[in-house]
């Protein structure tokens, strides 16, 4: 009963709501049409207003036409929409049942506490207060549902008034208006639902990715993970393990030697495989498949050292049986060392050799193993026995700096067209050094060094073989006349050169000197004095410039015959008076050239003799003098100096 009354109270407020809303629409469509007419009164007035007008009917009855036209086609578009609004009000209608329902509910369980108050006196005034604010509130709901309810059945019969309006025949200006207000209201439903529609697609797919992502990473690595620097991700703990497996299967080690060679050791040789200790499925379970999107911008690694294990004993013997480790391709290392060059000591380089340290290779080894590495280089790693001293090293580079101070010197003595040259062949015998590197230097090879040249170019009061005029050789003896080196200055000099490390040419010391090294000592202008044959010939530049017979010292008196040997020029004198105070045989001779160069022996002319030559110094001969016609007295002295040398011998 309650249900039918119900009903009847909707219909008659929805008959209600609909003549209102038939009154609201007829009042508006009035008020429209007296806009109409009052826009044509206000537009006549003229003739040619009138003429105007008749051309607006007769465009308005094409106009209407053209509606009647379109009048038909809006038609069918409303008896589509009535079938969208009888299902609407369907739907309505099932969910006002609904909430009968609802209320019918409620009025059980009011009546059900109800009789709980009856039951339980006391406690009634307090439920009954309670129970009359809540049925205040569920009317005061009830009362918004119908409201809304009846909003909405009102704005249904405003659709189905202005449809009838639109079948009717009205004036052009409310066909403008019914045409503009219906087409905007449309699009903005259907731009609204469709927004609503694609927001909700957009929610649900991602959501569906979310849930999709949670389900697949329930048993797989997420992305950018890592194990032991492989990637697994997107993989399984069974597919890592198989992985790991075969990927230790395939190990092998290429060792990089020195040579450009290389060297492999597989894992079979050493007895290297996976042993799995859970370690996979304790990373797979540190990850929640339900944080899988933080993996699109995270990484994950993970390292476990007991994932491999090998058989020592295989590695050692098959580090020994490499062919690095052969003794047959072994070059020992050497270390730098000092070596003479030419003139100098010099660094050899060492010598790297290619001799492996055991200990450090299978020590390089077992890190590769167990850090999961397939190549090395054994020299990067310092596997190979390393030389004790390099080129480089600081002390032996003191060292050669030391030596070479001294053996760096170089002195060319010059004797004429002779050199003699003193250089680091002959000083690194004179310096020694020690193992922390110092150094000593002999000055005693600087004394014998001084005295070799001595014995070597020394020619005073020595022998000298002499080529005589006529192109035969002679030995003359005698004389005061050649070089001598000064030895105790020259070696003082000399040590203080080494000992700079000097290069220069120098002459030595000389305590004696000639006038020239060529020549038996005697240079281009010297006098030769043929005892044997009395005669002389006196060279400048080589050249005979005078040539005479003489008369030399008598071979029978004792004592006066003329010595041999070679001199030089005392002086020269014009005149002089020749004395001799003894005993016997003194006397006091002028002369108008004297030119003395053997103690009192000398050249000078002999005015009293009428001949020269030949054997007459055997029988008169002089006190020892060279007796010279004055001419050639005159000649010499005129061409003659001091330090002239002179030379005499017998054949």
């Amino acid at each position: 009963m309650k249900e039918e009354k119900r009903e009847e109270l909707e219909k008659e407020k929805i008959t209600e709501v609909g003549k209102e809303i038939n009154n609201n629409v007829n009042e508006e469509s009035k008020d429209k049409t007296l806009d109409i007419q009052d826009r044509n009164d206000d537009l006549g007035g003229g003739e040619e207003q009138k003429k105007q007008g008749t051309q607006k009917t007769e465009v308005s009855q094409d106009n209407k036409v053209s509606q009647d036209k379109g009048n038909s086609q809006d038609k069918e578009e409303i008896l589509d929409k009535e079938e969208i609004q009888d299902q609407e009000e369907i739907q309505d209608k099932e969910e006002i049942q609904d909430k009968e329902e609802f209320q019918d509910k409620e009025e059980i369980q009011d009546k059900e506490e109800t009789q709980d108050k009856h039951e339980n006196p006391d406690e009634q005034e307090p439920q009954e207060a309670d129970n009359k604010q809540i049925d205040q509130d569920q009317q005061e709901k009830n009362e918004e549902k119908k409201e809304n309810q009846v909003a909405e059945h009102k704005d249904q019969e405003k659709g189905q008034q202005t449809e009838q309006q639109i079948n009717q025949p009205v004036n052009d200006s409310q066909n403008e208006d019914i045409s503009d207000t219906l087409p905007t209201k449309k699009k903005s439903r259907i731009w609204k639902k469709i927004l609503i529609g694609f927001g909700c697609f957009v929610v649900l797919c991602i959501f569906g990715v979310y849930i999709g992502g949670a389900v697949y990473f329930q048993d797989k690595f997420f992305f950018n993970t890592k194990v032991n620097g492989m990637d697994v991700s997107k993989q399984t703990v069974e597919m890592v393990d198989n992985t790991i497996a075969d990927n230790i299967h395939k190990y092998t080690i290429t060792l990089l030697e020195r040579g450009k060679k290389k060297e492999k050791i597989t894992a079979d040789q050493i007895g290297y495989h996976y042993v799995s200790g859970g370690e996979v499925q304790s990373f797979k379970d540190q990850q929640n498949p339900y944080t899988w999107p933080k993996a699109l911008w995270e990484n994950y690694r993970y390292k476990f050292e007991s994932s491999t294990t090998y058989d020592k004993k295989k590695l050692s013997k098959t580090l020994q049986a490499l062919d690095c480790m052969n003794e047959k391709n072994v070059v020992a290392p050497k270390d730098a060392f000092l070596k003479f060059g030419e003139t100098t000591y010099e660094i050899e380089p060492e010598v790297e050799g290619n001799t492996v340290d055991y200990e450090k290779l299978a020590a390089l080894v077992k890190d590769l193993i167990e850090h999961g590495e397939k190549k090395v280089s054994l020299e990067k790693n310092d596997c190979y026995v390393q030389p004790a001293v390099r080129q480089d090293n600081e002390p032996l580079n003191q060292l050669i700096n030391n030596l070479n101070q001294y053996c760096r010197t170089s002195i060319t003595y010059v004797f004429g067209e002779k050199r003699e040259v003193l250089d680091g062949k002959t000083i690194k015998d004179w310096v020694t050094y020690d193992e922390a590197g110092t150094v000593t230097f002999d000055e005693e090879q600087v004394r014998n060094y001084v005295n070799m040249l001595a014995d070597r170019y020394d020619t005073y009061d020595r022998p000298r073989e002499f080529k005589t005029n006529d192109g035969s050789m002679v030995t003359v003896k005698g004389g005061s006349y050649g070089w001598m080196v000064d030895q105790e200055q020259e070696i003082v000099d000399l040590t203080k050169l080494i000992q700079l490390g000097a290069v220069q040419e120098r002459t030595p010391a000389f305590a004696q000197t000639a006038v020239s090294f060529e020549n038996s000592d005697l240079g281009q202008d010297y006098i030769e004095i043929d005892l044997t044959r009395q005669h002389l010939w006196m060279y400048i530049g080589g050249q005979v410039a005078v040539s005479s017979d003489f008369v030399s010292g008598s071979m029978v008196k004792a004592g006066c015959a003329t010595p041999g040997g070679t001199y030089t020029l005392y002086y020269k004198k014009s005149p002089d008076v020749l004395r001799s105070d003894k005993p016997g045989d003194s006397y006091a001779t002028p002369v108008t050239y004297w030119m003395p160069f053997n103690g009192g022996i000398g050249l000078h002319d002999a005015n009293w003799r009428g001949s020269f030559g030949g054997n007459i110094y055997q029988y008169n001969g002089s006190h020892g003098c060279i007796n010279l016609p004055t001419d050639a007295a005159r000649q010499i002295y005129e061409q003659i100096y001091k330090g002239f040398p002179i030379i005499c011998y017998y054949r």
